[in-house]
């Protein structure tokens, strides 16, 4: 398994003052849509930022996303950056897709952190959910889940990521 240090910061998406963070965000306005999923390398800068908040200790109330949740929200996001790459290179045979195409659209949505832009991306994903875009499928222990396990788990992540939508919204 080989692990990316690309240094973020060189992408054009941070180039753009209106798509960088302002320090006088709260907490919450300050992840990206990958972070809210739980998926993103941190940067220096974001580690720098956790660990003097790890010195604040304040309860945070703010949902998270356990094991299984997190692994069906990220199967969402997938499905829906395939189809923005599919549309971006205008096929509709997913054969045809273009890596380069789809690693851009994938870390582009991930490393979002406009509010705006998250809570596209969160309707996105609870689209896909409600949409059953995501099939059911076998657990991380190669077990397969019945279809009234995979369902308790899609409305359980439906309910976590509508919270975050909310907190953010809020």
């Amino acid at each position: 398994m080989q692990i990316n240090t690309q240094n973020y910061q060189n992408l054009s998406l941070y180039k753009n003052p209106s798509n960088q963070t302002q320090t006088t965000q709260s907490q919450e306005d300050s992840k990206t849509f990958g972070e809210h999923l739980g998926m993103v390398v941190p940067t220096e800068e974001k580690l720098k930022q956790w660990e003097s908040e790890s010195q604040n200790i304040q309860e945070d109330s703010t949902p998270t996303l356990d094991r299984g949740t997190r692994a069906l929200a990220l199967a969402a996001k997938f499905a829906n950056d395939i189809e923005k790459a599919m549309k971006a290179q205008g096929i509709s045979d997913v054969s045809k897709l273009d890596k380069a195409i789809f690693n851009q659209v994938r870390r582009e949505s991930s490393l979002e952190s406009s509010p705006e832009k998250i809570q596209d991306l969160l309707d996105e994903t609870i689209f896909a959910l409600q949409n059953d875009r995501v099939q059911s499928g076998h657990l991380s222990n190669g077990a397969f889940e019945s279809q009234a396990q995979f369902e308790a788990r899609k409305t359980k992540t439906i309910d976590i990521l509508s919270e975050i939508l909310q907190g953010i919204k809020a």
